[in-house]
């Protein structure tokens, strides 16, 4: 399957989408909405667990492999450096098991405000095993990534960051950061739940030891799936919990041999081995590959049509002297603004014209995706001018 947004109209491509008319949803890196195609999928799917006598072994693994391999083709990597998580918290914690702290490799390093399911594992980690981490101020990596690349130190053992920034869409120079670490002989582990889906990220040239992808938000999937990729060298690490899912080279892991269970010895192919029990979810997975088969399909122009709807969304913010915190330096789908005083008025004003936008402290933050429309653009402006004023703030 190959879609040219470019081709389309805002609302053909909006109509793939489940969202009302009246709804100008600019919060997709919280929760995107579904692709009608995913919740049929999802009505079709729902159906064949409520037949569990019609369910065989191959249900079991069919779409999971998929989702393996739509995942693997987004990125640029084998399928077999694929494995099947429930949270970017999940993966994370992988990470984590399989990084080893010494007195002489005893840093993390992380950016400020980094997401939680980031920051509180790597900082039980040193708790518990002795460490420090080390955190790069995000002021300091709005213009470039250089004050990050310059912490990366030969004590150090993992970076751990994301490629754009959660609250305000501060993009980082992944690749600077890899070479970085790779000189110093640190470990880098992403979090691309907020980038990967939009971003261009070829796994094989950046080269992380972990990506870890929560497909919710711009993987267009449903809650509790995501993915996490490791290179070969990462193949033997420890998982975290064993199962029929993850020991074993049978798809199914247990044979009965002399009247007995034999037990499987190993972890599965690949990343297999870190993947998570039950994860033959039957409703979940195949609206999880509806998901991925779009992205996958319109992958080669996403960025550019997000940019133009990003560009107009900057443009009727910075009438009002309002512009992003990473100016010049956003992903193209995720920025933030500090509106000081007018922060209020702006969020009632956008609840009243149902406008929907998160908020993290004084930063407001917008995250469009290609079903926004003109429609969805001018409810924003007039959102914006009727709360500060035609011309400004008044």
């Amino acid at each position: 399957m190959n879609l040219s947004l470019n081709e389309m109209s805002d609302e053909e491509i909006r109509g793939q989408f489940a969202l009302p008319e009246d709804i100008a949803y600019f919060n997709c890196a919280y929760l995107s909405p579904m692709l009608k195609s995913a919740i049929e999928a999802g009505d079709v799917s729902g159906n064949v667990r409520a037949r569990p006598w019609r369910i065989t072994e191959e249900n079991f693994y069919a779409e999971i492999e998929l989702a393996r391999r739509l995942f693997a083709q987004l990125i640029g990597t084998p399928q077999d450096n694929i494995a099947l998580i429930p949270a970017a918290s999940y993966g994370l914690a992988i990470a984590c098991r399989n990084t080893r702290l010494t007195p002489q490799r005893c840093r993390i390093i992380l950016v400020e405000n980094e997401h939680p399911s980031n920051y509180l594992q790597w900082r039980e980690k040193v708790r518990s095993e002795g460490g420090e981490l080390t955190v790069v101020p995000l002021s300091a990596l709005r213009d470039s990534s250089e004050a990050l690349c310059d912490a990366i130190d030969d004590r150090t053992a993992v970076v751990s960051l994301s490629p754009c920034h959660w609250i305000d869409g501060t993009l980082i120079d992944l690749k600077a950061v890899a070479v970085a670490a790779r000189a110093a002989g640190a470990g880098l582990v992403v979090d691309g739940t907020q980038s990967i889906g939009v971003l261009p990220f070829d796994f094989d040239d950046i080269r992380p030891d972990y990506l870890i992808v929560a497909g919710y938000k711009w993987l267009l999937g449903p809650y509790s799936v995501g993915f996490l990729a490791a290179p070969p060298e990462r193949h033997h690490g420890t998982p975290l919990e064993f199962s029929k899912y993850n020991c074993g080279t049978e798809p199914a892991p247990y044979r009965w041999s002399s009247g007995r269970l034999a037990y499987p010895e190993g972890g599965r192919r690949g990343a297999r081995r870190y993947d998570v029990g039950e994860n033959a979810n039957f409703c979940l997975m195949p609206m999880v590959n509806c998901g991925l088969a779009w992205v996958n399909a319109t992958k080669s122009d996403l960025s550019e049509r997000l940019g133009g709807i990003t560009d107009t969304l900057v443009g009727i913010l910075a009438e009002h002297d309002i512009l992003p915190l990473a100016a010049g330096n956003h992903a193209p789908h995720l920025l933030g603004f500090q509106a000081d005083g007018r922060r209020q008025r702006l969020i009632d004003a956008f609840r009243n014209h149902k406008i929907c936008i998160s908020v993290y402290g004084d930063i407001v933050r917008f995250s469009p995706h290609v079903y926004n429309t003109k429609s969805d653009l001018d409810a924003l402006a007039a959102a914006v001018h009727g709360a500060l004023g035609a011309t400004g703030d008044s």
